[in-house]
């Protein structure tokens, strides 16, 4: 089933438990900034099912079988003969209006009551089903799961009041693995956090129009593609460019290093396209400019099938076409990081 375009557009009314992660920089998926984006677009946004993935696809259309065995196996380990569920379970936080959550079944263990005779309604916990190839999942039965399902988890036991997440993982497209997350200590303060950044991002950011102050190099190419002056460096700044520069010239040795620096100096520039100390350039971080691929099949496609081999034979082009390059050269959102400091032994 694709997410619809209501659906899309419902969303940006409230916070659900998968964008828990991304407010708190847990998410390999989204940044905060593309969230925020998200949440106070203007316009409609308008998904196919051909940009879902083939886990993602996989996953829904194995949904049912997988709750199936998995409520069989908890059954058994529960020691519980029957089962009352529901599925597909929405919910609203009972003291913040705009967090929801969707669980993909909420279940109760009916034991039979020895003493008075009738059926017996353990407590309810949430159920999530996955269909995860994610190698830091950890012990079954544990809760070593991805922080990403973490926070996932800490939403469900808010919203729906609940002490106890099971995650029902198919790995490999065969084998069934159970893990749980409950509200001990640990996750009652991971929690009560995670609830605290959700509130301060939708009324300091979502509500205000705001966007979020980018913490990574990815929040802050998304945020700031269109470059603008120069900016002075403050001597912390210059002092991490020449660590930088060092880390350069020994790439192969402290390639991590490096990259942490960069990003570092990106957030730091924000939109501004040079870095410099008085008159020497630090670091430039412009926009590439780049040949609009789409424009030029329109509007030339005699010199698009003229140029093309497998795909625009770019050099080719410029060479013997220099006015058809030019005409249709356009600023493009990436921004290409240069640190134009040299380290010492560069000199």
């Amino acid at each position: 089933m694709t997410t619809t375009t209501e659906e899309r557009l419902d969303r940006r009314t409230f916070i659900g438990s998968s964008d828990a992660a991304v407010i708190v920089g847990m998410s390999h998926f989204r940044t905060r900034v593309d969230l925020w984006e998200e949440k106070t677009g203007d316009e409609p946004v308008y998904m196919d099912e051909g940009e879902e993935t083939q886990l993602q696809r996989a996953g829904k259309a194995l949904e049912s079988g997988i709750r199936q065995m998995a409520l069989k196996d908890l059954s058994a380990y529960f020691g519980c003969s029957q089962l009352a569920q529901e599925c597909n379970v929405r919910k609203v936080h009972p003291d913040i209006p705009f967090i929801r959550s969707e669980a993909d079944a909420i279940v109760r263990h009916v034991k039979p009551d020895l003493e008075n005779g009738g059926p017996s309604l353990k407590d309810s916990y949430v159920l999530e089903i996955k269909n995860s190839q994610d190698r830091r999942w950890g012990e079954p039965w544990s809760d070593e799961v991805p922080e990403y399902y973490r926070c996932q988890a800490l939403i469900h036991m808010a919203v729906h009041q609940v002490d106890l997440v099971i995650f029902a993982v198919l790995r490999g497209g065969w084998r069934m693995e159970y893990f749980r997350i409950e509200r001990d200590d640990k996750h009652t303060r991971l929690g009560q956090s995670l609830l605290k950044d959700i509130v301060d991002f939708w009324e300091q950011n979502v509500l205000k129009k705001i966007p979020p102050e980018p913490r990574s190099e990815a929040e802050a190419r998304k945020l700031w593609h269109t470059g603008s002056n120069a900016m002075q460096a403050t001597e912390g700044l210059k002092a991490l460019c020449e660590m930088a520069a060092e880390s350069k010239l020994l790439r192969d040795k402290y390639s991590d290093q490096y990259d942490a620096q960069k990003e570092r100096i990106i957030v730091a520039m924000k939109d501004r396209e040079e870095l410099v100390s008085g008159n020497e350039t630090l670091v430039t971080y412009r926009n590439t400019k780049a040949v609009d691929f789409v424009e030029l099949r329109k509007n030339r496609p005699d010199v698009w099938e003229e140029f093309k081999k497998e795909s625009l034979d770019i050099n080719r082009l410029k060479k013997e076409r220099p006015e058809i390059h030019n005409a249709f050269r356009h600023r493009s959102k990436k921004r290409l990081f240069l640190l134009k400091l040299k380290a010492e032994d560069e000199s």
